[in-house]
């Protein structure tokens, strides 16, 4: 070992210099390498990239995402690729999406873009922290556009259930004059969320006054049946004041509007008539209807009878109906196919027509009969005109039962199942509200809106025997639309009709704050015994009895 060491030395001393030039060009090599193996690492990320770039063109999402952490990992300062890989997170849901925004908006080069998609990161991770601290730093930077970060700070406030707040910032940045359609229909959902009706009412008016809103909100306003008639037709007034509306789309919107009994539409008919093409069938029909609904029956008969086009079967019904309006019935049955073979009116409306005669003439019997026959011919091509008349006829109640037939027999059956529902609603008919909500294929439930599907839920919970199914469909909901009002509500009330009062307590306690509407009272005065306020709003026998347990 001595000779060994002894050796080692006497060569380290022999050769020191030659062993210290080794060693320092050695060193040298390795620092000189290092800038070309950066550039390498750097060239490989670019390739690594694209590659990612292709897969997520070819959708091939998972492997994408795999070969944009890796080129991140192989160059860290390539603020494409971060970029890339945050984006792919933010797309694809990935829990921990707002840890792969952080590096990027920690950044000078950070763009307005870049603090939009960090602070959606953090709401989708449901992280509110997170989201409020992104905010608060975005709102130092000052790069902020009013609008995006309006929009993002009331979806941090509805995170934390603090809808109030979250309706005050979009409600005072649209006061503000910004003009923003999500900002729009954001105040416009959480105004009915949280109203009662007249509150709503209230809030739609204040929404209408203002010059801005576009044409999409404006035909929200006026699809919404919870409004008063003459809120959806000043919504209605106002689409048609758009410039450079077509002829079709201005006769369609005024009969919308004339159908809700604007009686103002009248004189704005006789404007449009010099431009109607009467040799046209479409804008034909839609101008006689017109007229019809603006209570103008002789102007229908004298321009349909004078017309040499043929009639097709809706403008026919409508000349019909004209004609019983003025005391002609014999006329108007004239046309019916038992004596009239080229009648162009389906059999379901002919029975309903003769319906409205019989009940105009008070044979009520004869009325029954074709009503009932009608009921039992109607298809989905008819429904339209089944809406109207039987209105008119008062008997809107027997809608249910062809809605009913209708939704389970024919293919097309969203807008169906949803018209059983609400009507069955309306009239407070829990046999029938049940029946639907059976019967209501899973599939059309995924695509309502999340409120519906909460208010399906609800009522599942309330009236069916085998409350499983709502259980377990209500948590699932819960946990996918946690920023819904009713959200915790309705997960309360599922633990509680699992016999599980005491998480279904803890749930509320839970709560930053309550939910409005007449069920998250109702379940609160259940679970909690809070006061129920009395209402006006209509409640089913269910409710009623939910109110009071001990009836």
């Amino acid at each position: 070992m001595i000779l060994l060491n002894s050796g080692t030395t006497y060569f380290f001393n022999r050769h020191r210099i030659w062993i210290v030039l080794l060693a320092v060009s050695i060193l040298a090599i390795g620092i000189g390498l290092q800038p070309a193996y950066r550039g390498f690492k750097a060239w490989r990320a670019e390739r690594v990239l694209t590659e990612s770039q292709t897969l997520l063109e070819e959708e091939a999402y998972l492997r994408s995402f795999q070969k944009a952490q890796t080129a991140v990992m192989l160059d860290g300062s390539n603020k494409e690729a971060s970029r890339h890989l945050a984006e792919l997170a933010l797309n694809f849901r990935h829990p921990q999406a707002h840890e792969f925004w952080r590096k990027l908006v920690n950044t000078a080069e950070a763009t307005e873009r870049d603090w939009e998609q960090a602070v959606d990161a953090a709401l989708l991770s449901q992280n509110a922290s997170v989201a409020f601290k992104y905010l608060e730093e975005w709102k130092i930077r000052d790069q902020a556009e009013p609008a995006a970060l309006a929009l993002r700070e009331a979806r941090a406030f509805l995170l934390v259930q603090d809808y109030r707040t979250a309706l005050s910032i979009v409600s005072q940045a649209l006061q503000s004059g910004t003009v923003n359609r999500d900002l729009q229909f954001l105040y416009l959902n959480l105004s009915g969320a949280l109203a009662e009706t007249s509150e709503l009412e209230a809030a739609m008016s204040r929404a209408l006054e203002s010059p801005k809103l576009d044409q999409t909100t404006l035909l929200w306003i006026s699809m919404q049946k919870e409004l008063s008639d003459e809120t959806r037709i000043q919504a209605l007034r106002r689409l048609l004041q758009v410039p450079g509306l077509g002829l079709r789309e201005q006769l369609q919107l005024g009969l919308r509007a004339a159908r809700l009994g604007d009686k103002t539409f009248s004189a704005q008919l006789e404007s449009l008539k010099p431009q109607i093409d009467l040799e046209n069938a479409e804008q034909l029909d839609l101008y006689a209807q017109s007229l019809w609904e603006t209570g103008k029956a002789q102007a229908v008969v004298d321009l349909l009878e004078a017309s040499a086009v043929p009639l097709s079967g809706s403008t026919q019904a409508t000349l019909m109906l004209a004609l019983i309006e003025l005391g002609r019935a014999d006329e108007a049955l004239d046309f019916c196919s038992d004596q009239n073979p080229e009648s162009k009116t389906s059999l379901a409306q002919e029975s309903l027509i003769r319906a409205i005669v019989f009940q105009k003439q008070g044979a009520r019997s004869k009325r029954d009969e074709n009503l009932q026959r009608a009921l039992s011919e109607a298809g989905l091509d008819d429904l339209d005109f089944f809406e109207r008349e039987m209105q008119r006829l008062g008997q809107a109640e027997q809608m249910l039962a062809l809605y009913r037939r209708l939704a389970t027999e024919t293919k097309t059956r969203g807008p169906l199942f949803q018209n059983w529902f609400d009507m069955a609603l309306d009239q407070k008919d829990e046999s029938e509200l049940l029946s639907c909500i059976l019967a209501y294929p899973q599939d059309l439930v995924k695509t309502l809106p999340p409120a519906k599907q909460g208010q399906l839920n609800y009522y599942g919970l309330l009236l069916a025997g085998d409350k499983a199914p709502f259980i377990e469909a209500t948590k699932s909901w819960s946990a996918k639309f946690p920023l819904e009002p009713l959200s915790r509500e309705l997960l309360a009330f599922a633990n509680w009709q699992e016999n599980r009062p005491q998480l279904a307590k803890e749930t509320l306690s839970l709560q930053a704050a309550k939910s409005p509407g007449k069920e998250a009272k109702l379940i609160r005065a259940l679970i909690l015994g809070e006061e129920l306020p009395e209402t006006e709003l209509p409640y089913l026998e269910a409710e009623l009895k939910l109110r009071d347990p001990q009836n």
